[in-house]
């Protein structure tokens, strides 16, 4: 009966199971972003011509706020509704409806979260004609 080696096998076994290092996240990174119009909510609506400035806040996945989370980047869905500059300030263009989103990309992966447009010339009242 011949005996076979496999300690080239265990070794490599051993070597898997005990020379692995745990990484633990930092829980200072930014874990969520979330974004809202100057009303608070998720939607606003506005005529066009005027501006509106989103609250943007990013969160640790402990929840704390982080003051200065780096560059967050803005977009809009609809250009010709709405325009944002990259400060987080709308402009409304014309009548309709579009989304804004904003977003943080940390180390390999993006935070994002989007608020509602819509604008309208029409002024809302509750009084009839």
């Amino acid at each position: 009966m011949r005996m076979r080696r496999f300690t080239a096998g265990l070794a490599l076994v051993t070597c898997a199971s005990c020379g692995s290092s745990a990484t633990t996240a930092d829980p200072n990174a930014p874990a969520s972003i979330s974004v809202l119009a100057p009303n608070g909510a998720s939607t606003f609506s506005m005529k066009a011509g005027t501006t509106a400035t989103l609250a943007v806040t990013v969160r640790t996945a402990a929840g704390m706020a982080i003051p200065n989370p780096g560059v967050l980047q803005f977009t809009s869905r609809n250009s010709s509704v709405v325009t944002v500059e990259g400060t987080g300030v709308v402009t409304a263009k014309s009548d309709g409806a579009s989304y804004v989103v904003a977003s943080l990309t940390t180390g390999n992966r993006t935070l994002s979260d989007s608020v509602g447009f819509v604008v309208s010339e029409v002024a809302k009242t509750d009084r009839q004609p």
